[in-house]
């Protein structure tokens, strides 16, 4: 265990890591308050959420969290295209947009389509209902199900959504985002596989080794402190008899996510 891993594991352990996660909200801040004043100035007419929002679901790096979220954006709709065709009159879902980095780009990007998101957060649902024209934005609990019908979406992605939910909210959420895509349907989903496994303690590493979700808990499901990490076997049994891998993307390097395109069946 390295240094790096000995210390987040005494912070998680003794309940320090939200006030060391706080403290790490304020150097941000104050780190980037010169370029996020000079980015807001340059872009008057773009609608910024409070900053603690943005830190929460990216980082607190204004040019970095809009810029992102527009390439973030246009990637998923190539994915989408690759793999079906849009006739004009699909409907798109992100389920849990956050504060909208990257659904507030999709009206753009798909015009002739519906947009439609849904966050556990009320703040956040709060704020992009106000702001961000274009997209149908509800609040959806930690557990299904939505209130959509059956087979309401054409495509749904969640970003980073996996990856801090219980093993059993995996479960069940992939049957409801299965209910609620139409046959043919695309859900994009990412996951925190292999190239997370190095930063896993040694007893994690046994458990995703050997095919289990590892999961860090002591706080809130949903909360990005609450991580899962997953061996790509286990989404493959979890999804088996409903959706099949249209594109696998194995995180290329260190710390980077999963990313799975799947067709449902």
């Amino acid at each position: 265990m390295d240094l790096k891993q000995n210390v987040s594991y005494c912070l998680r352990k003794t309940g320090l890591l939200e006030v060391s996660d706080r403290l790490r909200y304020w150097w941000q801040k104050m780190r980037y308050a010169s370029a996020n004043n000079k980015f807001i100035k340059a872009n008057a007419s773009v609608k910024f959420p409070p900053p603690y929002f943005i830190y929460e679901t990216y980082r607190l790096d204004y040019a970095e969290y809009y810029n992102d979220g527009f390439v973030t954006a246009g990637e998923l709709v190539d994915m989408i295209k690759r793999n079906i065709s849009l006739s004009g009159d699909g409907r798109l879902l992100d389920w849990g947009c956050g504060p909208a980095r990257i659904v507030r780009q999709f009206p753009s990007l798909l015009p002739a389509n519906k947009m439609y998101a849904t966050d556990y957060n009320p703040g956040y649902i709060e704020w992009v209902q106000k702001n961000i024209p274009g997209v149908s934005f509800s609040v959806n609990t930690l557990l299904p199900p939505l209130q959509y019908a059956d087979g309401f979406f054409t495509a749904i992605t969640g970003l980073s959504i996996f990856t801090h939910l219980s093993v059993k909210a995996h479960e069940e959420w992939i049957k409801e985002l299965y209910r609620v895509i139409k046959k043919g349907g695309i859900l994009i989903i990412t996951t925190q596989g292999p190239g997370y496994r190095n930063i896993l303690l040694p007893h994690e590493q046994d458990e995703f080794d050997a095919g289990r979700i590892v999961i860090r808990e002591n706080f809130k499901q949903g909360h990005r402190l609450y991580s899962a990490f997953q061996p790509p076997g286990v989404i493959k049994e979890m999804i088996r008899d409903k959706f099949d891998i249209a594109e696998y993307i194995e995180g290329a390097k260190e710390m980077v996510q999963d990313i799975w395109v799947l067709k449902k069946q």
